[in-house]
């Protein structure tokens, strides 16, 4: 089916996933859980101004981007389209940071947190260490924006910081997020919405098992959303196994190390039944080159 465009709207529902997330964002007041935060170190000049007038035409071309979100007077939520909103830059002097404290207010401000009634949700701060060298951030609420539509966000911005270069028809012409939340709601009214409900339903209908990983320390009573990390890199070696185990079984390689993370915490807890949460993208051809949040959580047992 042909997806139609729809006229620009001032206000529509959220779709699904935004309603989750909404309530997540209420249900923990303040927390960062779904901040996305990205920073490039750039070693040249910086043009400021070329740079504020391509993510205004930005801001100006993606609604989601001028978007907020309310809770109306009868408990239904909207989401409200600005005719126009100034995109968030801001200017930092960082001549004098140390690394140390440099590292102290990129890590605060990917932690700062979006007021989803107020915006904006997509904010760009320059750290200049001196004239040849600087620190691009960028932080958004997931709400308004998947990785995706960041991607989209930075191709754009490369062609308008390109010299004799412009966005090209291809991505002039984009679909509004209202769209895909109407088609959305659409599908879930339809026969075959029902019949996804009703799998879904008895497919976690019951009492999920817990995961009874091991720890040193008792779960906080309130969930904090601050999980610690550990990052490390894969051998050579080890890549080309995994890449010949990829190619016996005929699988992608999600597949393989989704698999290979349910054996860990196999390993760890010993039970046999293990539910884990991905995300998958519910973007079809004729969004990719919208922005907004095309992102469904599934479980996967």
């Amino acid at each position: 089916m042909t997806i139609q465009e729809v006229e620009i709207e001032s206000k529509f529902p959220l779709s699904f996933g935004q309603k989750s997330l909404w309530f997540l964002h209420k249900l923990s007041s303040g927390h960062c859980a779904y901040n996305v935060a990205l920073a490039w170190r750039i070693k040249s000049s910086f043009e400021i101004e070329p740079f504020k007038q391509a993510l205004q035409k930005i801001c100006d071309q993606h609604p989601s981007l001028r978007t907020t979100f309310h809770a109306k007077d009868d408990g239904d939520l909207e989401q409200f389209i600005h005719k126009h909103q100034p995109a968030f830059f801001k200017l930092v002097d960082a001549s004098d940071f140390s690394s140390d404290h440099l590292d102290k207010v990129l890590n605060e401000e990917t932690y700062r947190p979006f007021n989803l009634e107020t915006g904006p949700l997509i904010r760009w701060t320059l750290f200049t260490l001196s004239p040849q060298d600087h620190v691009l951030f960028l932080g958004a609420h997931h709400i308004a924006v998947d990785m995706w539509s960041l991607l989209i966000i930075l191709q754009q911005l490369s062609k308008l910081l390109t010299p004799g270069s412009s966005i090209n028809e291809d991505i002039e012409k984009v679909y509004h997020y209202a769209d895909y939340v109407k088609r959305e709601q659409k599908l879930v009214e339809s026969p075959k919405g029902k019949h996804l409900l009703a799998y879904w339903q008895k497919k976690l209908g019951h009492e999920l098992p817990r995961l009874n990983l091991p720890a040193d320390h008792p779960r906080p009573p309130v969930i904090d959303y601050r999980g610690g990390r550990v990052s490390f890199q894969l051998g050579d070696d080890l890549i080309k196994r995994l890449i010949k185990i990829e190619n016996a079984l005929s699988i992608n390689r999600f597949s393989l190390y989704l698999s290979l993370y349910q054996l860990f915490l196999y390993r760890y807890t010993g039970q046999d039944s293990i539910s884990i949460f991905t995300p998958v993208s519910k973007r079809k051809i004729s969004y990719q080159n919208a922005t907004g949040y095309f992102v469904n959580p599934i479980v996967i047992n």
